[in-house]
């Protein structure tokens, strides 16, 4: 299962209506985010929009540089949407059995425009 997949199930387990928005373009031969940083987003009526990047917890870092440096990310977050890196790893106490657990980040609009100052 994807990370992608796991945090469809996580949101849709949380009552949120989730959807993915990333594309295969053939003749690139990659995946485009929509607006450039969206692979899914979840709405939910009191929690509102939130953009949702999906990776590995390997990529957690490099994911929340990349939101960082895109344009589009300050935008969505001054529409009064919401935008969180989730990223997934298996763990547990050593020599038991390991599970998948996420790690949720949630950027705001400070941690954007920090980025310009």
């Amino acid at each position: 299962m994807t990370p992608t997949a796991r945090t469809l199930k996580h949101y849709r387990d949380q009552g949120f209506a989730v959807a993915v928005c990333e594309r295969w373009n053939a003749y690139a031969r990659i995946r485009q985010d929509l607006f450039g940083f969206i692979d899914a987003i979840a709405i939910h009526p009191i929690e509102g929009t939130i953009a949702l990047q999906c990776c590995a917890a390997a990529s957690h870092a490099n994911r929340r540089t990349k939101l960082l440096a895109e344009p589009n990310v300050d935008t969505w977050l001054r529409a009064g949407n919401r935008v969180q890196v989730v990223s997934w790893r298996k763990a547990g106490e050593r020599g038991k059995v390991k599970r998948w657990t996420v790690r949720v980040e949630e950027l705001s609009l400070q941690d954007v425009t920090a980025r310009d100052a």
